[in-house]
């Protein structure tokens, strides 16, 4: 059926006085280069509409029966899936062709035969046989052959390359640092590839013992150094080293492929990201070496910096650690966010507290001033709970993986003054919870320092001015020593 097919839909004439030479550039609108990782797999698709239907008896028409439930496929074509995803994918072992296009489809059968025979003349120029080709026609109902992306997949340098010289910018990677990030680049492509369609024909098993020696280096690595590199948690470490070890025993290729392919398409990911393998590699997860330094504070973070008690630095010092060079690790933000929503729910709880011990006092007191201040504080530390509770809600709908942190992180960054204005809104519930504590100690000791004096007669009795003093120089000494800052008040929250 695929030789007839070759026949019916011979290949683009243009094509064919240009296969003289290698390097011919081909037609961005018909036949172009693609990579692996620019998948539409994970878009939203069309539901598939069903119907019902009859099923054959399995017992006097067992063949009726089969071909009921098995998909019908070309001559020389193999289906396969994902062991993970379930997505199909097809594999022509004489043609040395695999794709995700569905082979079932006459139309898109017709496409894929199109444009394997106009690409035979380059691929015959070359003496190479150890490589797969993957192509991606279209499945629409348009006329003619439509689109095709291609790439070419080597299992021995495990790469993947095209046709002809492509640059990093047409096909969207990042400038290139030299030939060990190149060839890092190429490698992660090939990874992805491995893991959306694991080759049935190839063994990876080989492969696995660097793979499990790897992960072992990392979790020693994860658990005895803070600033450790390492992409996973020293139980991530752990529990995939252990679940290989399974997959290899049961000697499935599919399987072992796909989870040798994940694990090593974050292993590299990682290295590229750390620059490994080359002189100026990050040996720290602190250290810089992209020359992506965090902004100098701003004039207005300063400011409010010192309204706000100095807690806005401290919330900054945190987000500026877990994105140093514009780099996040799960394990730090798992980390920070647990952190964070500890400190929230803590928030919530001492806000709940001030607005109980406030409003108590406005009942008790007869003083006009005293009720002010415990009102003010009052709303203030409402103010402070539903800026918890906003930022909880936000935290807690988030990603766990480093992916979801720096989503989240650029979406909050700002071009000129980074995580500032994060670490500000950040500050905002304990600050309001501080003030609000202020307000209750004012009014608290205007009323205790009103009570004691009443107590010892009139001629004691001192003036609204009077009574400011005494307030003013202890607020001023408990601020001095500290007593204001988020750490200490959190430290007391904690015991």
């Amino acid at each position: 059926m695929f030789g007839e097919l070759l026949q019916r839909y011979p290949p683009l004439a243009c094509l064919c006085p240009l296969m003289n030479m290698v390097q011919t550039p081909f037609s961005v609108e018909s036949l172009c280069e693609r990579l692996p990782s620019n998948t539409q797999r994970y878009d939203n698709t069309l539901p598939v509409p069903s119907m019902a239907t009859t099923i054959p008896s399995g017992l006097f028409s067992p063949q009726s029966f089969q071909d009921k439930i098995t998909m019908k496929l070309p001559n020389g074509w193999q289906c396969y899936h994902n062991p993970a995803e379930g997505r199909p994918y097809f594999w022509n072992s004489s043609l040395r062709i695999l794709t995700e296009s569905n082979v079932a489809d006459e139309r898109v059968l017709g496409r894929i035969a199109y444009w394997s025979q106009a690409i035979s003349p380059l691929l015959n120029k070359s003496p190479r046989n150890d490589y797969d080709i993957v192509l991606s026609v279209s499945e629409g109902s348009e006329e003619g052959m439509g689109r095709c992306g291609y790439y070419l997949v080597d299992y021995n340098l495990e790469v993947v390359f095209w046709l002809r010289e492509v640059s990093t910018t047409s096909m969207g990677l990042s400038d290139v640092r030299g030939p060990t990030h190149l060839n890092l680049l190429l490698s992660e492509q090939f990874w992805i590839h491995c893991e959306y369609m694991p080759p049935s024909h190839r063994d990876f098993t080989p492969r696995a013992q660097e793979v499990i020696a790897t992960l072992g280096t990392l979790c020693i690595d994860a658990s005895s150094s803070t600033g450790s590199v390492s992409p996973f948690h020293k139980d991530e470490c752990k529990s995939y080293s252990e679940s290989l070890t399974q997959v290899l025993e049961t000697g499935r290729t599919i399987q072992i492929n796909w989870c040798l392919a994940r694990v090593k398409s974050l292993l590299t990911q990682s290295r590229i990201i750390n620059l490994f393998g080359e002189l100026n590699a990050r040996a720290d997860r602190n250290v810089v070496v992209n020359g992506q330094f965090a902004p100098s504070e701003t004039t207005t973070f300063t400011f409010w910096s010192i309204v706000m008690f100095g807690i806005p630095r401290i919330y900054l010092a945190r987000w500026n650690s877990i994105w140093v060079d514009r780099v996040t690790y799960t394990r730090e933000w798992k980390k920070l966010t647990k952190d964070i929503t500890e400190e929230l729910i803590y928030g919530l709880i001492a806000s709940g507290a001030m607005m109980i011990a406030n409003t108590t006092l406005m009942g008790l007191t007869s003083s006009n001033i005293v009720r002010v201040l415990a009102a003010i504080g009052m709303m203030i530390s409402l103010c402070g709970g539903y800026s918890a509770a906003s930022l909880l809600s936000t935290l807690r709908v988030l990603g766990g993986c480093a992916a979801d942190a720096a989503n989240f992180i650029q979406m909050n960054e700002d071009v000129t003054s980074g995580l500032q204005g994060m670490a500000l809104e950040h500050s905002i519930p304990w600050t309001l919870i501080v003030w609000s504590g202020l307000c209750l100690l004012s009014s608290g000791l205007w009323e205790l320092t009103r009570d004691m004096f009443g107590f010892l007669g009139p001629r004691f009795q001192l003036s609204s001015k009077d009574m400011m003093i005494p307030v003013l120089v202890i607020m001023t000494y408990l601020y001095g020593r500290g007593y204001f800052r988020l750490a200490r008040l959190y430290d007391m929250c904690s015991r």
